[in-house]
């Protein structure tokens, strides 16, 4: 697949952080999957052909590999980020949504559900092993925030990734099967000649913090959706004693523990992340909110 494939099939939609692109299939009941950080949409390109019966919404979220720049004042901490969801959703219409996040999409997603103000389109959550509690960056990648404070250091590091093998070496620690060498070139060069991508990239670095995941934990005690939980069974990135964490944490919530994986589910076992997935969205739907009624009150 080159770029000019790579790139194709997108629609765009105007939020107030700035314009996202988004890919969109199938029709039923909305389900919107959030990548991780130094990839895009494509990120789900194994898991999507099988999403049948739903209608699945892919946007390149703003985490340094997405195309299209942000507003110079858009808020990319966790919390803008959650918005940005938020608003994602709402500019689409969506109700009774599954969301499902892996990686730091997963971080954002519990954030998501975490905020009263947003819960209200959500039908269902699917979390892919991701940040979760004080593990938002794991430990082994400590290093990525710091680049978001040395300035320069992510447009210095560009000239590594015209070194072969660099590239798909990159993904090595989060996904067992490698990444095509076209997708890790599309991924890791995005910030080509786009100095607000990068500023992007620098900001979303600097916002991370545990203390985002630690009160969402707090607050996902009352989270009263389905929630699946789909984790690696590897010490890899993600521990797995933190989903052991959530399911007892989350009312009602399952685990899934996949076997022969990395950090990257949807990459190496898409059929498992696929089939959570869909059990989740047969799920009954959650009824309409009561809607105030019409005419002045008497």
């Amino acid at each position: 697949m080159n770029t000019t494939e790579l790139g194709a099939g997108r629609s765009t939609v105007l939020l107030p952080a700035g314009r996202v692109y988004y890919r969109e299939q199938g029709s039923g009941r909305p389900v919107v999957l959030l990548h991780g950080l130094l990839t895009d949409g494509h990120y789900w390109d194994q898991v999507t052909p099988q999403l049948d019966g739903v209608r699945v919404i892919v946007p390149d979220l703003p985490l340094g590999s997405h195309r299209l720049p942000m507003r110079r004042d858009a808020d990319l901490t966790p919390p803008g980020l959650a918005r940005l969801v938020d608003e994602l959703m709402k500019a689409l219409d969506l109700r009774n949504v599954v969301l499902v996040g892996s990686d730091m999409g997963g971080a954002i997603a519990q954030l998501v559900a975490a905020n009263p103000r947003y819960r209200d389109r959500l039908g269902a959550l699917v979390l892919c092993s991701c940040d979760a509690f004080e593990h938002f960056f794991p430990p082994s990648f400590w290093y990525l925030q710091a680049l978001g404070y040395l300035p320069g250091a992510i447009r210095a590091a560009r000239p590594l990734m015209a070194i072969p093998g660099m590239r798909q070496q990159s993904f090595a620690r989060v996904q067992k099967r490698p990444v095509p060498a076209e997708l890790a070139t599309w991924w890791l060069t995005a910030d080509h000649g786009s100095a607000g991508v990068r500023r992007d990239l620098h900001k979303v670095l600097r916002g991370v913090s545990r203390r985002h995941t630690l009160a969402a934990a707090k607050a996902l005690r009352s989270f009263d959706r389905p929630t699946r939980l789909v984790w690696a069974d590897t010490r890899k990135v993600f521990p797995l004693t933190d989903a052991h964490r959530l399911a007892k944490l989350i009312p009602g919530a399952t685990l899934t523990v996949v076997p022969d994986a990395y950090a990257h589910l949807a990459t190496d076992a898409p059929d498992a992340v696929a089939a959570a997935i869909l059990e989740t969205a047969a799920l009954p739907n959650l009824p309409a909110p009561a809607q105030p009624p019409s005419g002045p009150p008497r």
